[in-house]
């Protein structure tokens, strides 16, 4: 499921500071890696207590930074690590070659 996805892949009390797209408020942190699905520049988020979703458009930010758990509630999670157990939000990912650029592959999304 993807709530066992996000467990095995997310990072508590790391933050992967810089290299944001954007802040969203939002009320989970399972909505915050939803937003970042959407987001085709998206490649990784860092999600707070408070409720801000900070999308990324670098793997680990610019800076990787380590908090006491105590000291600030923060969790981090790298969209790849998600990708990589191949289903994403009911979607599997498929590569195939471009008919037009045959030497490119290119990624879509299919609906299961």
């Amino acid at each position: 499921s993807l709530t066992e996805k996000l467990s095995q892949c997310r990072e508590v009390g790391i933050d992967y500071y810089g290299a944001d797209i954007k802040c969203l408020k939002i009320s989970t942190f399972s909505d915050c890696f939803g937003e970042c699905v959407k987001e085709l520049r998206c490649k990784s988020l860092t999600y707070t207590s408070d409720g801000r979703c900070y999308l990324k458009k670098e793997e680990f930010g610019n800076v990787v930074v380590k908090f006491q758990k105590s000291a600030f509630n923060v969790t981090s999670i790298n969209k790849k690590c998600v990708d990589n157990i191949h289903r994403v939000r009911g979607c599997t990912r498929e590569t195939k070659m471009s008919s037009s650029l045959r030497d490119i592959p290119t990624t879509t999304n299919k609906f299961v």
